[in-house]
């Protein structure tokens, strides 16, 4: 059996980390590198490392000062040995099977990249993800799916080649946040090969305190990144097969960012959304668009107040389930 590497970065996570570590020290596929890093804790959560370090010879402990999610990510890349890493959140947990299936897939379809189904975890419920693909694509055709919303673009929830990985000298972006979406992008884009394992075996913590639920002014890296990623596919001569798909993204998450500054109540970060944005918001084609979408736009090409007054007013009273308070 081939060493599957798995890389947690952990940062103040005492309260979810016994059940995430639990999970991948119970998985059916034993050959297994656990290698946990914390990230600077503040909390308990260091001890709780070692104490598992002490239970199973697989795990490895790192420690360093805080330097942010993607360095963490980058140290575990580096230090793995694996023939195949896993990456996974925290807050997160695997189904036992997780390394055992998405091992024998990616063996038997010399797949660089396979993709499972996941569920998201909500304080009252719990949410399906599937993808509904059944079919191997190249990596070309998985990164258009990953640009029009069809597949996920974190680095959790999916098995790599560690070859892909190594051998691109593409890792994620330090000191930035959405950094999985330029880094796993390029991934895709360099595979012969990705697969689709429409099963459930993954479980995503949806957490209050997240970045999307309480005001950062770093989530404006998005549009960082989706510019990093311009810049990859201009300098591999691949911009123009994907400009369409690129500029509806794009636009996409710019109208993303200004109603997460409408839903934190934060007028300034709208205007340094619309400040930042390389793409001017006169010159948005709707029909990349929908409706809601479309709505953002044109209130926002007339007046901006009058755009976060509306969708503010919208979220208040109509939306209710949706807005998030500062």
């Amino acid at each position: 059996m081939e060493l599957v590497s798995i890389i947690v970065p952990i940062y103040n996570s005492e309260r979810f980390i016994d059940k995430t570590i639990t999970s991948i020290v119970n998985q059916t596929y034993k050959n297994i590198e656990i290698i946990l890093l914390d990230d600077g804790s503040t909390d308990n959560s260091l001890n709780i490392m070692k104490k598992y370090e002490k239970q199973d010879g697989r795990i490895k402990v790192f420690s360093h000062k805080n330097q942010g999610q993607s360095f963490t990510r980058n140290k575990g890349i580096e230090i793995s040995s694996g023939e195949f890493l896993v990456f996974v959140d925290s807050d997160d947990w695997l189904d036992k099977h997780f390394v055992e299936k998405m091992y024998t897939e990616i063996s038997k379809t010399n797949s660089e990249i396979i993709v499972c189904d996941y569920y998201i975890h909500y304080s009252n419920k719990l949410k399906e993800m599937a993808y509904n693909y059944s079919k191997d694509i190249v990596g070309e055709e998985a990164f258009e799916l990953m640009l029009n919303g069809n597949i996920s673009h974190t680095c959790w929830g999916k098995i790599f080649k560690s070859t892909l990985i190594k051998n691109s000298n593409v890792l994620f972006p330090v000191g930035k946040t959405n950094e999985d979406l330029y880094t796993v992008s390029v991934w895709f884009l360099r595979a012969s090969k990705v697969g689709f394992l429409n099963e459930f075996l993954i479980t995503q913590r949806h957490r209050e305190g997240s970045i999307t639920n309480s005001f950062t002014n770093s989530f404006i890296d998005l549009l960082y990144i989706l510019n990093l990623l311009r810049d990859y596919l201009v300098e591999n001569n691949l911009f123009n097969r994907f400009e369409k798909q690129y500029k509806r993204k794009y636009q996409k998450m710019v109208v993303y960012l200004l109603n997460y500054g409408v839903r934190m109540k934060r007028f300034d970060f709208t205007k340094k959304v619309l400040k930042e944005s390389k793409i001017p918001i006169k010159d948005f084609d709707l029909n990349l668009l929908n409706r809601r979408e479309k709505i953002a736009v044109t209130l926002t090409k007339i007046n901006i107040k009058l755009y976060f007054i509306f969708t503010r007013f919208y979220y208040m009273y109509y939306a209710k389930n949706i807005f998030i308070k500062k």
